[in-house]
């Protein structure tokens, strides 16, 4: 069976939950950050050891600094700027457009 953190259907209202460009994992809020240059989300333990090993995200393929990446201090903003593109029809990163605290 699936584990809970691979589970990405809300078993309540069927939503997709957002994962771990880095894993495929479902995003925890405690470990919550974006790719610097797409701004996809990745858990932030995983997408660093990732960076560190591989350079590149592997969902935008552009080389990544690893002091580059940041965890995201406000996830619900975050998601309620990413339910407004959705809102909005921007074909944009689910969370694109929004900034992750600490340097860029």
């Amino acid at each position: 069976g699936q584990s809970p953190e691979s589970v990405l259907d809300c078993p309540h209202c069927n939503n997709r939950i957002p994962y771990c460009v880095a894993s495929g994992l479902k995003m925890v809020a405690n470990d919550w950050a974006v790719c610097p240059s797409c701004r996809f989300p990745a858990l932030y333990s995983r997408f660093t050891t990732l960076i560190e090993a591989e350079k590149v995200c592997p969902m935008c393929e552009n080389e990544v600094v690893p002091s580059a990446i940041s965890k995201v201090d406000d996830v619900q903003d975050l998601l309620k700027k990413a339910a407004k593109q959705v809102d909005d029809e921007e074909p944009k990163a689910l969370i694109g457009g929004a900034r992750a605290a600490g340097p860029s």
